[in-house]
């Protein structure tokens, strides 16, 4: 038996993901590899293990999934492990130039990069993903590269939610969801308060680990999770602050409005909604109070262009850009 453990062993091809989960990193890096990561686990082939530094929610999170975790620190020693691994995947705002030369020097191993701004020299790497809409004509000099939508890194349970979606002209039931590590400013906090005070229909779910301190039978708190999706199906709309959510929110068809935390994502921002596929509140860095105010009321009352967002996300984004992306890793 043990010999048999052993030779399925040598078969089994080790794929290392390096990211980071703290308040300073942000919760999308984190998300996304995982997303990935369980695509790649559905592989008999692939053992994944992370490696960084993990808080105690992504770490429940890869509990769930019984993934190999290594909380460590140091490059010195992230890189002695590194050397192990047959895959690497890295998605960090923190590396630079010297980081991906150490990367390219385990020659064992392949390289691949999940990045958003193409701001580094990639020629010694062997792929670079940006699923981001509008990215495609930048020009990577990695060995080979995996840009826009047709790449996009999804989670499986959101395949369900774009099959069972279902558009209302009039909208009920609204989702709010700032960001994973609740950097959304008062603007954005108080348009709950707004629209509960406009409207006398809505139902207001608020995804957050602040809640107002509302006394309204129409508000409801949750505390986030790796599940925000169940809360999908259910709501006309969502309200977000511009992180991944806007790209899952369009892949599902389901009509969202961004207010933008900063301003690389409102850049973002501003190109998906000249794709039809979200719309702008703007910057919450600039905006004002009433100019926020008057723009998601625009776009709550005009069922045209909620259905115009909903049909275009539908068509835009395809279910098969998980299986375009393995394709790609496959191919290393």
């Amino acid at each position: 038996m043990r010999l048999l453990r052993k030779f399925i062993n040598t078969f089994m091809i080790r794929v290392a993901f390096n990211c980071m989960e703290t308040k300073k990193h942000g919760l999308g890096h984190f998300i996304r590899c995982f997303n990935l990561a369980r695509h790649i686990m559905a592989s008999k082939n692939f053992e994944v293990s992370f490696i960084g530094n993990f808080s105690s929610f992504s770490l429940s999170i890869l509990n769930t999934k019984k993934v190999n975790v290594i909380q460590i620190l140091s490059n010195d020693k992230l890189f002695l492990l590194l050397k192990n691994y047959d895959i690497i995947i890295t998605d960090r705002y923190d590396i630079n130039q010297k980081h991906l030369n150490r990367l390219a020097d385990l020659k064992k191993t392949k390289s691949i990069l999940i990045d958003d701004f193409n701001n580094l020299d990639f020629s010694n790497q062997d792929l670079v993903i940006n699923f981001r809409v509008g990215i495609k004509h930048y020009i990577y000099n990695s060995k080979s590269s995996a840009l826009g939508e047709k790449f996009f890194i999804y989670k499986p349970e959101l395949e369900i939610v774009r099959e069972n979606y279902k558009f209302n002209s009039c909208v009920k039931k609204i989702l709010f969801f700032g960001s994973g590590t609740e950097k959304s400013n008062a603007v954005f906090n108080n348009l709950p308060l707004y629209l509960l005070d406009k409207y006398d229909d809505i139902e207001i779910i608020h995804i957050t680990t602040n809640p107002l301190l509302v006394d309204n039978e129409r508000y409801f708190t949750k505390k986030l999770d790796y599940s925000i999706e169940k809360y999908f199906e259910k709501t006309d709309v969502i309200i977000n602050g511009g992180g991944l959510i806007k790209y899952e929110a369009a892949f599902c068809g389901i009509p969202s409005a961004t207010l933008s935390t900063n301003k690389d994502q409102h850049q973002d921002t501003i190109i998906l909604e000249k794709n039809s596929l979200l719309y702008n509140l703007g910057n919450q860095e600039l905006e004002n109070k009433q100019n926020v105010e008057s723009r998601i009321t625009n776009f709550i009352n005009d069922s045209k262009l909620r259905r115009c967002l909903h049909n275009k996300g539908n068509s835009f984004f395809t279910p098969k850009s998980i299986k375009n992306l393995i394709q790609k890793i496959n191919e290393l």
